[in-house]
């Protein structure tokens, strides 16, 4: 299972006005009014092919304030965390546990367009396949 795909299709159900990627950050990014891209930074298999414990970094662009884009970020957080607790399922498997890792927090790195603000936020998760 792929944790990062997990979220990623459950974060495209909670916002499907937002593009949400996991290949690589596309110039949407910085063109979008708000953008998601989730990538997996490691993490273990507890039971291989059962459950596995990915932890997941958000990234969260947009157009606006810092505030505003803030304010978006706590919502992707609130969306994983509804998804967890109402077992929301993706074609990749669900959340079995839901954790955050580390709060979305702004992040100023260079080269980011006047206006556009970045916030990083990271997941320790536990997924299952889903099974019929």
């Amino acid at each position: 299972m792929r944790g990062e795909l997990i979220v990623r299709d459950l974060l495209k159900a909670a916002f499907p006005d937002v593009k949400a990627e996991t290949e690589r950050i596309s110039t949407a990014a910085l063109s979008d009014h708000r953008y998601i891209f989730v990538q997996a930074t490691g993490g273990s298999a507890p039971h291989p092919g059962k459950v596995d414990s990915p932890t997941v970094e958000v990234i969260c662009y947009g157009r606006g304030t810092k505030e505003e884009i803030g304010k978006f970020a706590d919502e992707v957080t609130s969306a994983l965390h509804r998804a967890w607790e109402q077992g929301s399922r993706t074609s990749h498997g669900y959340l079995a546990r839901f954790a955050v890792a580390l709060l979305p927090s702004a992040q100023s790195i260079p080269g980011l367009p006047q206006g556009v603000q970045r916030f990083s936020g990271t997941y320790a998760i536990s997924t299952r396949p889903f099974m019929e």
